[in-house]
């Protein structure tokens, strides 16, 4: 009997993962980049939420079945809300090009980067984020993060150009086992800038359906071989 349960469990599971697949591989969203009207970024958005956060609950019924050992419409349902909680934020994460903003300019020069950090040929290459801000500290559902970061990179030889990729991440602490929890995002930003001091500003739409609570937002800039982070912890409440 209890051989027969398992297999059965595991042919829901097996089934939610196809499910997955079929609805991640329907998920279509616009290319960075692509210059949308405002309705169309809002139905983009609206688009991809409610495709991953459907097969955000699947998961967590699946889950829920699994986790009480027993197929039966009480741990579905238990399983489906746990999942339907965490997985509107879960698709946030997914769908993260249609709520950011990014912008990547110089601030200033080669030479004046060199005057103003005193660097010497000596130091050799240098990759250094010298401000980072994330905020407001305390941010209210339905508004917007603000991400400034602000970086240097230098060398001995004064040349116009080198690529930077720049990782956006996002952890949740999650207060009942007090430990932080990665929210899986796609903000991987691969440029070419200036040698000297560049800045990137984010802005971020935060929806109303997202989980309250602390979050960790960092940035980390690699260039030249080398990379440098800094975190920032951001509160979400609601009204």
């Amino acid at each position: 009997m209890r051989k027969r349960l398992t297999v059965r469990i595991w042919s829901i599971l097996s089934i939610v993962a196809f499910s997955g697949f079929v609805l991640t591989s329907c998920v279509t969203t616009p290319k960075r980049g692509t210059a949308l009207t405002d309705e169309e970024r809002e139905n983009a958005k609206s688009s991809c939420i409610a495709q991953y956060t459907v097969l955000g609950a699947l998961t967590g019924a699946a889950s829920g079945m699994a986790a009480k050992g027993k197929v039966d419409a009480n741990a579905a349902v238990t399983g489906a809300v746990v999942g339907g909680i965490s997985s509107f934020t879960l698709a946030w994460g997914k769908c993260i090009e249609q709520f950011s903003d990014v912008r990547v300019y110089p601030v200033a020069s080669y030479q004046e980067t060199k005057k103003a950090i005193n660097y010497k040929p000596a130091q050799g290459k240098v990759m250094k984020i010298n401000n980072f801000e994330a905020g407001p500290e305390r941010l209210v559902l339905g508004n917007k993060l603000k991400i400034d970061c602000k970086y240097y990179i230098m060398q001995p030889e004064e040349e116009k150009e080198t690529e930077v990729t720049t990782n956006i991440m996002v952890d949740f602490y999650n207060s009942e086992t007090k430990k932080w929890v990665n929210v899986p995002l796609n903000i991987n930003i691969v440029k070419t800038v200036d040698f000297g001091t560049n800045k990137l500003e984010n802005i971020i739409d935060i929806p109303t359906g997202v989980q309250t609570g602390n979050y960790k937002i960092t940035v980390a800039i690699t260039a030249l071989g080398k990379t440098d982070q800094k975190s920032k912890t951001v509160e979400f409440v609601k009204v």
